[in-house]
């Protein structure tokens, strides 16, 4: 699996992405494979094309969706998490305006489906696109094949292009190449190749096998030089990659026989009747006999041996000089003077921006009652009505409104968002300033006045949101929850008040 992310996109694997995580042309960039299918997609979109991509993992979904809404191109997409009747929309808004061709996708429609090969491959009927763009490769070609069909369907007016982005010299091609060989194995058993997909899926690869797919390669990875010679394609040789790709559209039978090839990159048509016995290590003419990968593949396990022992002699060194150092006094300040350094930077951004923090402080777990929670009057109590419009005893009666929210920095609509923003636009306001302050955190409870002295809206933040996740929002928190529970007690008898939630 770790070989096929760094086949993908390298951002699959964690800490990989620059901070601050922002869409930029370095999503694009970062991999070899994204920026082909870009130079596709641009082609595809100038021609009132509609693709279809698949891949393997949804969080190469995720990337080819930051990459989509980057580009501004009109998608929609289909997971396993996608619940049916999301399912059902999105294919009917993929499928709207689908026979109008000749010019861009109608602003009705979506240019781009993005589909789990397994979720989206079977049941569908995509016939509004006429390009099938493999992202990543099933280990089951049939799986593959079920995909492809959802384009070639009953209503299907135009000749659909299927392309398959591999990388040379690494899993991917391990897997085409076996693929086919199914393909062909399936050809000769029973006399077709469009067998229905197995339910249970691909046998599992044993030992041995997996031990293969890992050395495949690996010798032409040593002979490039790792990332500093390399050789570096330029964007005009991928250019004619993929004006050769989409040129096959169209084409059947000895159409497809020729290979276009270009460096250590190229577009490459397989021969499904060709020699079934072929050895993966011979390619492009050459041997890449298993003893050069495998000497090779030890010699880093060696290597890896003995940095695993150097790191642990560096942590040991590290502890030595760390004690060598000083006291733990010593660095007990060093740390309070990075805090403190930290938050003259804070309040110097708050006051280059005229903010002032609401938030209340955390009282502490654990706090013993007052006595006079004892007293009558002072429990949880449900009652119907407007939470925002509280009737109180007195009409200086002070009370605090709970309002729930994210700390996405964007106020929400509807429901209790639009309630508290019609008693008050101080609120929201407050709470879009507190992230631009970068003083909205979980479990945060930001007091806002909004009557006087006597009306507050108390802002708990209890769920995170980043939009690079599959479901942007997270679950409510119940540690976050509490401890705004515990903050908003506080506050309350402070002000001698009573706290309303919904």
């Amino acid at each position: 699996m770790q070989l096929r992310k760094a086949c993908s996109h390298p951002y699959l694997f964690d800490g990989v992405e620059p901070e601050p995580f922002q869409e930029g042309e370095h999503i694009v960039e970062a991999s070899g494979k994204l920026k082909m299918l870009d130079m596709m997609l641009k082609k595809l979109h100038a021609g009132g094309h509609r693709v279809l991509i698949f891949a393997q993992m949804t969080r190469t979904l995720d990337i080819l969706q930051d990459y989509l809404e980057y580009r501004r191109y009109s998608y929609e997409r289909l997971d396993g998490s996608v619940r049916a009747e999301e399912r059902f929309d999105a294919v009917r808004s993929f499928s709207a305006d689908h026979s109008k061709r000749g010019g861009a996708p109608s602003s009705g429609s979506a240019f781009v489906f993005l589909l789990t090969t397994r979720a989206g491959g079977v049941g569908l009927n995509l016939v509004a696109a006429d390009t099938v763009i493999f992202y990543e490769q099933d280990w089951n070609p049939q799986a593959d094949k079920q995909a492809l069909q959802r384009a070639h369907r009953m209503g299907q007016m135009s000749p659909v292009l299927a392309i398959n982005l591999i990388t040379p010299h690494t899993i991917e091609e391990v897997i085409m190449r076996r693929a086919k060989r199914k393909l062909e194995l399936t050809y000769n058993v029973i006399g077709r190749d469009d067998v229905d997909l197995e339910a249970h899926g691909p046998a599992s690869a044993g030992s041995a096998d997996l031990r293969s797919m890992i050395m495949f390669g690996v010798n032409t990875l040593h002979k490039s030089g790792g990332t500093n010679d390399v050789e570096i394609v330029d964007d005009s040789a991928l250019e004619a990659i993929v004006d050769a790709a989409l040129a096959q559209r169209g084409k059947t039978g000895s159409d497809l026989s020729s290979s276009t090839e270009f460096g250590n990159v190229g577009l490459v048509t397989l021969d499904s009747q060709g020699d079934q016995a072929e050895n993966f290590y011979k390619y492009e003419g050459k041997d890449f006999t298993k003893p050069a990968d495998k000497a090779l593949l030890e010699s880093w396990a060696v290597d890896a041996n003995a940095s695993k022992g150097n790191e642990v002699d560096t942590r040991r060194s590290r502890r030595g000089r760390t004690s060598a150092l000083g006291s733990d006094e010593d660095q007990e300040n060093a740390r309070a003077q990075k805090r403190q350094k930290a938050e003259d930077k804070k309040r110097s951004k708050w006051q280059s921006l005229g903010y002032h923090s609401l938030a209340i402080d955390d009282p502490g777990v654990g706090l013993q009652p007052d006595s006079s929670d004892d007293e009558t009057g002072n429990d949880v109590n449900f009652v119907i009505g407007d939470c925002t419009q509280p009737v109180t005893t007195t009409k200086d009666e002070p009370c605090i409104i709970l309002s729930f929210v994210d700390n996405s920095g964007t106020w929400g609509r509807g429901g209790m968002f639009d309630a508290v923003a019609r008693l008050s636009s101080k609120v929201p306001e407050a709470y879009e300033a507190a992230y631009e302050a970068e003083d909205l955190h979980l479990d945060d409870l930001h007091l806002i006045p909004v009557s006087g002295a006597t009306r507050f809206v108390g802002v708990a933040v209890i769920q995170t949101y980043d939009r690079r996740r599959k479901i942007p929002r997270s679950d409510i928190s119940m540690t976050a929850f509490e401890t705004c529970l515990r903050k908003v007690v506080t506050a309350a008898k402070a002000h001698s008040g009573t706290a309303y939630a919904p």
